[in-house]
C-alpha cells in the first residue's frame, strides 16, 4: 500500500475508535444525557467478524517503541501471515488492484498474537491491518465473548470516568477479536497522542489470559479462563482446568451521550463500574 493508502487506513482507524473529535477535558453533568437503546442500535459502532480458514497473508501497520520517549516512532508496515483460525473484525472494506480488501479498524487483536507476529518493540495502536478478501475469510456471527457495539475496550470509572475522560485515571479491560481478555493499568505515557493510546498502544498488558468459554445470560457475559486475571474482580469457580475463573461483564443498559456527540454504555465488571464508547464523534 502506498503512503496515501496508509494514511487513509490510519484515519479510518482513528475515526472508528472515536479518537478524533473528542476534547480531552472534563465535562459538566449538564453536557451528558441518557439516550435510548434504539439510538445505540441505530448509531452504534457495529462489526463484521471473519474467521480465517487458512494461514493468510496480511499487511499490518505498527509503531516502533522508543524507550524513554513520550511518543512512538513513525508508522511502519509489515507483511505477515495471520494464522488459521484467527477471528478478525473488519468495519471497513476497500479495493486494491481490483481485489476486495478487509481493513481491521475495530476490535483489536490480542497482545499475544501481535507479539508473535511483530515482536515486543513494535506496537499496534488498535487493529490497523489490511487483508485480501478470499475464500479464506469466512463471515461469522459475533463471538459470544464480544460486546455488541464499540471497540470492546472498557474503561474504569463508569459514568464519572466517561464525564471526565482524558483527565480521569481509568484502567482498561480489553476484549480481543481472537479471544483474549487483557487488563491495562492506567499509564499516562503516550496519552497525549489520542484518547485511546494510553491503553491500545501499551507494549505489554498488565495481565491477560485466553478466554476458553463464554456464556451470555440476559445482560451478563460470563468469561471463563484457566488462571486469575490480575487487576479485575473475577471469581474462582473450579479448582483446576481451563474454566477455573469466571469474569462477569454486565451491561447496565444505561447509555449516555456527551455534548450531543459521542456515546458510551455503562457496564460493571465484578464489583467495579466501567464504560465503553459505542458511538463516535460526528466531527
Amino acid at each position: 500500500m502506498k503512503k496515501k493508502g496508509l494514511i487513509s487506513l490510519l484515519v479510518i482507524a482513528s475515526v472508528s475508535l472515536g479518537a478524533l473529535g473528542l476534547a480531552m477535558v472534563s465535562a459538566s453533568a449538564s453536557n451528558v444525557k441518557r439516550v435510548s437503546s434504539s439510538y445505540i442500535k441505530k448509531n452504534g459502532i457495529k462489526h463484521r467478524f471473519y474467521k480465517l480458514t487458512k494461514n493468510t497473508k496480511a499487511s499490518i501497520y505498527y509503531y516502533v517503541n522508543e524507550p524513554g520517549a513520550n511518543r512512538d516512532g513513525l508508522t511502519h508496515r509489515a507483511n505477515i501471515i495471520m494464522p488459521r483460525g484467527t477471528i478478525i473484525d473488519s468495519q471497513f472494506t476497500g479495493s486494491k488492484n481490483s481485489k476486495k480488501v478487509l481493513y481491521g479498524t475495530g476490535v483489536d487483536l490480542s497482545y499475544t498474537l501481535k507479539h508473535k507476529l511483530l515482536g515486543k518493540n513494535r506496537l499496534v495502536g488498535g487493529p490497523t491491518f489490511a487483508i485480501n478478501y478470499s475464500s479464506n475469510t469466512v463471515r461469522i456471527k459475533r463471538p459470544g465473548y464480544m460486546l455488541p457495539y464499540g471497540n470492546n475496550v472498557l474503561y474504569s470509572g463508569g459514568l464519572t470516568g466517561f464525564l471526565q475522560f482524558g483527565t480521569y485515571d481509568s484502567n482498561a479491560v480489553k476484549l480481543t477479536s481472537d479471544g483474549y481478555v487483557e487488563y491495562y493499568k492506567y499509564a499516562n505515557r503516550r496519552a497525549a497522542e489520542n484518547i485511546i493510546s494510553a491503553y491500545q498502544k501499551q507494549t505489554i498488558p498488565t495481565s491477560y489470559t485466553k478466554i476458553n468459554r463464554s456464556v451470555v445470560k440476559g445482560n451478563v457475559t460470563y468469561l471463563y479462563y484457566g488462571h486469575k486475571l490480575k487487576g479485575v474482580s473475577d471469581s474462582k469457580v473450579r479448582t483446576k482446568g481451563l474454566y477455573q475463573y469466571r469474569l462477569a461483564i454486565a451491561n447496565q443498559h444505561t447509555p449516555y451521550r456527551l455534548n450531543n456527540d459521542i456515546s458510551a454504555s455503562m457496564y460493571t465488571i465484578g464489583n467495579q463500574n466501567f464504560f465503553t464508547f459505542v458511538t463516535v464523534s460526528k466531527e
